[in-house]
């Protein structure tokens, strides 16, 4: 049976009147200015929906039933959604990053670290950085972490230090940062000065093997990246810093990862939505190509 409302005690025609039904399986059909709308229990706001009933809104079940039109009208700080194009600082902005977030917002997904991850990545100040940062990210599917960096994988010495100048420290914590201008930013040299860490499968052909070795996490703001080298089928990158969160154990299967060193959010959403399992402190891979640095 069909039960009809205005917004409380709002029964103008301009407001919207909404009935609605709520069948045994869950499923909503509405009928808000006459029209009818089916929303199922997939639907990526149906608990908005639902709690939206409580207040007979018209207007606000039109735009939570309507997902698109929600996503047309987002803004936030320098990036704004409208009429279906990505604008970054008025400008428009289309790459596979913004096609890939507009789907998650569509798809009722976590989405807000992925704008911390482009508004990183815009930071940075080269623009061949940038596009060749979106070809390295989008081929090695990495996991984004809640507050907009990366993770990639490093091997490393015995003692924690890199292989190639056996200095630099990258014990759990440690932060390991270079001058900008002493990493090559040319992408067509593959073994060359500066900062290295990659994908697993990089790794695994660096010393990842080696009985004195360890494999560990590493965690690089986009705005650091500097070249990703085209030697290695693009499974590497140099960049100025990085932050060394854990020790790889086994395969990453997390999309999310907290900021909090060793510890894993049990949550979907990055570029490929795989479920996400927890680790202890002493799991991840890492990519480590050094030249004449680390």
């Amino acid at each position: 049976m069909f039960k009809l409302f205005g917004k409380k005690e709002r029964e103008s025609s301009e407001m919207g009147r909404v009935a609605f039904l709520q069948s045994g399986s869950g499923t909503i059909t509405l009928l808000i200015d006459k029209e009818s709308h089916t929303v199922g229990i997939d639907h990526p706001n149906y608990y908005k929906i639902l709690q939206s009933l409580e207040e007979r809104d018209a207007e606000e079940l039109l735009d939570l039933i309507d997902v698109p039109t929600s996503v047309q009208n987002y803004s936030d700080g320098k990036i704004k959604i409208q009429e279906g194009l990505f604008l970054y600082e008025g400008s428009e902005l289309n790459t596979g990053l913004t096609d890939r977030i507009m789907k998650l917002m569509i798809a009722g997904h976590p989405f807000k670290y992925m704008l911390k991850f482009l508004n990183n990545l815009m930071d940075n100040p080269s623009g061949r950085a940038v596009q060749e940062g979106y070809t390295f990210l989008d081929n090695r599917s990495l996991p984004i972490t809640e507050d907009g960096c990366f993770l990639a994988y490093k091997s490393v010495r015995e003692d924690w230090t890199d292989w190639y100048s056996g200095e630099f420290d990258n014990s759990v914590g440690k932060t390991v940062s270079i001058a900008r201008n002493r990493v090559d930013d040319n992408c067509e040299k593959g073994c060359s000065y500066g900062l290295h860490a990659g994908a697993i499968d990089y790794v695994s052909g660096y010393h990842g093997n080696d009985p004195d070795s360890h494999v560990v996490i590493v965690k690089i703001n986009p705005k650091d990246i500097v070249s990703v080298p085209t030697d290695c089928d693009c499974t590497k990158i140099r960049v100025c810093s990085y932050e060394v969160v854990d020790v790889y154990e086994g395969e990453l299967k997390e999309v999310l990862y907290r900021a909090d060193v060793g510890n894993i959010e049990q949550l979907v959403g990055m570029f490929d939505n795989m479920a996400a399992e927890h680790w202890d402190v002493d799991g991840e891979e890492i990519d480590d190509d050094y030249s004449d640095l680390d």
